[in-house]
């Protein structure tokens, strides 16, 4: 039995940004990706951290994202899908103490 899988947000950030070839802005990858603003922020730093995307900062403070050529991302590893969890992770116990 083959387990549900979800395509994670980093994908769908960089795959956005590869087939518009085109400056966006968080808010309208937030709209075209489907991920929530947290998640699309968290996915543009790391794409930004291993060089597969960039930011021009304009004078306004609005940042425009675009993808850099697939030859200068440096990650180790790319996931392109992952299994969402069935149940919440329980939080560890502390031994002894009060």
């Amino acid at each position: 039995m083959a387990k549900f899988k979800i395509e994670t947000c980093s994908h769908k950030v960089l795959s956005l940004l590869r087939t518009r070839g085109d400056f966006l802005n968080e808010k309208q990858i937030v709209a075209f990706s489907g991920c929530n603003a947290n998640q699309v922020s968290a996915s543009l730093h790391h794409l930004r951290k291993y060089h597969a995307a960039d930011v021009v900062i304009e004078a306004d403070g609005r940042g425009w994202w675009f993808a850099l050529p697939a030859e200068g991302d440096t990650r180790s590893r790319v996931l392109l899908e992952r299994t969402p969890e069935s149940k919440p992770r329980s939080r560890s116990k502390k031994k002894g103490g009060v």
